[in-house]
Order: structure tokens, then sequence, then C-alpha cells
């Protein structure tokens, strides 16, 4: 027969390798040997030695242990959220493999055991694998105030499971174990579906005001569109006075006065309306309406502010109707090129539309002060380069370009110019695109 502790050597270490593989799967991250050798030796080995002397208090070390240790260095919000997953499908894993191996009914104690642990191995990594699918494609558009929700239902889930195997530790029978699965796996599942009406709700919430900032976006452009009409209008309403001044001039060969009159008095008030026909003009060729009144919305704000800007549309857009996550990732990157430009007190943004075969190709470039930035860090959640703490969207860029199957981001800073490059594929992701994302 096994001996307890001889079952427990081999088992605690391959259980604790598995929640930390699939903890650092979930929020794609890879840990330093320096954290994986500081947590095995502060964290793991006590633990093992409180497991023997005291079951519980084992366990308890150990998840306090480790939610601290993944705390330090990661996002709250995101680190209790996917270790608590990790513990949640452990316990059922578990179980589940315990009821399996039982009902098969092998005499041999050994390969029982192992058999028993690839099991659990197998079940765990397949539910880790389904969740960290569905986690990615909803996780990144949920706000704090709906994560935290959810961080509660999970604590309070963990506190439940863990209530219930203490209750019942003392019992060895298998109709105890496979009540005790049934009540947890359950209760997983009524977790699971509070969790989808959280984000059923809010997705809806979402939706909405997305749409109504597209329409807001519109609204704008109907209305710059109606002031360059009027603008136009009183330019060919002046323009025979403007001609006679400049023919005052002119007959006195007041070359200064005409250029400084030029300058100030025709130039300085047509250049908004001017730059205003050169948008509108390269908008032509983007024909869904909300991402037309983004791009305008964006340009002329920077105009205002008397950035200078280039757009480029050379070609006829060909981008699927539902642009929600587009839009949202052109709204963050312009408000950053625009801030990055008025804090460094720069002028210049390039933005560019560029239609490929098989992809559409976005450029935005900002000219920017000379600085060292570390890109990798840019993507980090609170992490910003800019003194007034602006430039936060780039982490729910990246969540964004991640969860989707057609986008790909690339970001890049070269002779004081700040570039960043989004691809959108019209077909899966592929390694064409190279670059540091």
């Amino acid at each position: 027969m096994l001996h307890e502790w001889t079952i427990n050597l081999i088992n605690l270490p391959i259980q604790y390798a598995l929640l930390m593989a699939s903890f650092y799967y979930l929020v794609n991250e890879r840990p330093s040997w320096k954290r994986v050798l500081f947590s095995s030796l502060v964290i793991f080995l006590p633990s093992v030695f409180l497991y023997q002397m005291i079951f519980w208090s084992g366990i308890l070390y150990l998840l306090v242990g480790m939610t601290i240790f993944f705390l330090w260095g990661n996002p709250k919000t995101k680190c209790l959220f996917y270790w608590g997953i990790v513990i949640i499908v452990a316990i059922i894993s578990d179980h589940l493999a315990t009821i399996i191996i039982f009902n098969l009914s092998f005499k041999d104690e050994l390969f029982q055991f192992f058999l028993r642990t690839v099991v659990f191995i197998c079940i765990h990594i397949f539910i880790i694998y389904l969740l960290s699918l569905l986690i990615k494609k909803i996780y990144f558009k949920l706000p704090k105030k709906e994560i935290w929700l959810i961080n509660v239902a999970i604590v309070c889930t963990i506190g439940v499971f863990y209530f219930n195997i203490f209750r019942v530790f003392k019992y060895s029978k298998i109709e105890v174990l496979r009540f005790n699965t049934i009540l947890l796996t359950v209760y997983f599942i009524l977790l699971i579906v509070l969790i989808g009406i959280i984000i059923s709700i809010y997705l809806k919430k979402y939706e909405l005001t997305v749409k109504e900032k597209e329409l807001s976006n519109f609204s704008v452009y109907i209305q710059s569109l109606e002031q360059v009409n009027k603008d136009m209008q009183k330019f060919r309403h002046d323009y025979l006075n403007i001609l006679l001044s400049l023919k005052g001039y002119i007959a006195d060969k007041d070359w200064e006065g005409l250029e400084t009159y030029f300058e100030q008095g025709i130039l300085k008030f047509e250049q908004k309306t001017l730059e205003s026909n050169k948008i509108l003009a390269h908008l032509n060729n983007i024909q869904n309406l909300a991402l037309k009144g983004l791009i305008f919305n964006k340009v002329s704000s920077a105009i205002e502010q008397n950035l200078k800007v280039s757009l480029e549309v050379p070609n006829p857009l060909k981008l699927e109707e539902d642009l929600i996550d587009l839009t949202r990732i052109l709204g963050i990157l312009l408000d950053n090129a625009i801030e990055n430009c008025v804090e460094d007190r720069q002028e210049f943004i390039q933005l560019a539309v560029i239609e490929q075969k098989d992809s559409t190709l976005f450029v935005i470039r900002n000219k920017m002060n000379k600085k060292v930035i570390d890109i990798n860090k840019l993507f980090w959640e609170g992490y910003t380069t800019k003194e007034q703490g602006h430039g936060l969207g780039l982490s729910t860029v990246k969540k964004i370009v991640d969860s989707s199957s057609d986008m790909l981001l690339n970001i890049s800073v070269e002779d004081n110019w700040f570039n960043v490059e989004l691809l959108i594929l019209r077909q899966q992701k592929t390694s064409s695109f190279k670059g540091r994302r």
C-alpha cells in the first residue's frame, strides 16, 4: 500500500506546476526563472510541510501565498480573476478524476494513482483551454466594476468549495465524494451562468454606447460638411473683394504688404477651410459612415489644436460593416497621437489607410521628442510615458487585437517618429506581417 507521504511527494509538485502553468497560460505571460524559484522556495515548500502537519493549513498557505505572489507584478483584477478560475477548475478536475478512476476498479494501487493523476491533468488542461477561448473573446471588454463583481463571485465560490471539502473530508465513502462533486459542478455551472448574465448585460450597454458614439461622430461629420459648404459660399461671396484688395497691392507694387495681407488676411482665415476640404476629399474612399465620422472628428480635433495632419486614403476600402472594435482601436491610437504631439509640442501627424489585396493597413505616425521608450511596456495595463497619465488605452488595444483572428499590430519608434501599423486581414492571422506586438 502506497504511503500517504509518498503520494503527496509525487502529487503536490505536479498540481503546483499545473496551477502555475495554467495561470500564466491564461494571462499569456512567461514567468522568469527567478519568480518560479522564489515561489517554489517561499510558498510551495512551506505549504507542503504544513500540508503534512495540518491538512487545511497547507492549502490555506498555498492559496493565500500564491494570490499575493501573483498580485505582485500583475494587475489586481486580472490576477484575481484568472487565479480564481484556475483554483475552481483544479478542484472540479480533481473530484472528477477521482470518481472516474474509482469506477474503473483497478486493483493495482500504484497504477490507479498514476492513472488518476494523468486523468486529472487531462481534464484540467481541457477545461482551462475551453475557458481560455471564451475569456479572450469577452474579458477584455469588461470594465473594472464588472470584473470586480465577477471576482467577488469567484472568491465566494472558492470559499464554498473548500468549506464543503473540509466538511466531508473525514468521510471516505464514494457516495459522499459523488454528491460533493455534483454539488461543486452545479455550483460552478451557476457561477458561469451568473458571469454570463453580467457579461451579457454589459455587452448590450457597451454596444449601445458604441452606436451612440458612432452616431455622434457621424453627426459631427455632417455638421462639418454643412460648415464647409457655408465657408465656401462665404469665400465665393468675398472672392471679388479679395481680388480688388490684391489688385491694390499689386498696383502700388507693395509686395511686402501683399505678402502680409495674404498670409494674415486670407490664408490664416481660410486655412482650416482648405484643410477640411482636403480631409473630406480623402474620406470619399471610406464608405462606412461610422469610420468616416470617427476619422474626420479626430483629424478635425487635431487641426483645431494647430497640428499639421497628413491624411491619405488612395483607394476605396473593402471593410466589413461591423467595425466596433476597429473604431475603438483607431479612436485610442489617434487620441494618443494627438496628445503626444500636444505634450511634446510637436506638430506633425500622418494617417494613411492603404487597401491591399487581402488586407487593409492603417498607419498612424506622430512626431515626438527624443526619448527612450520600452515598446513592450507600452502594452502593460497602467503603464504610460505621458506626464498627465494619458496613453493608458494601449493595453486595451492589445487585448482587442489578441482576441481577434483578423488583426495584427506593430509599434516602432524611428527617427523621433512614433509609428503604429494596424493590419486588418480578410483571412485568418498568418506570420507574414512582421513586427513587435
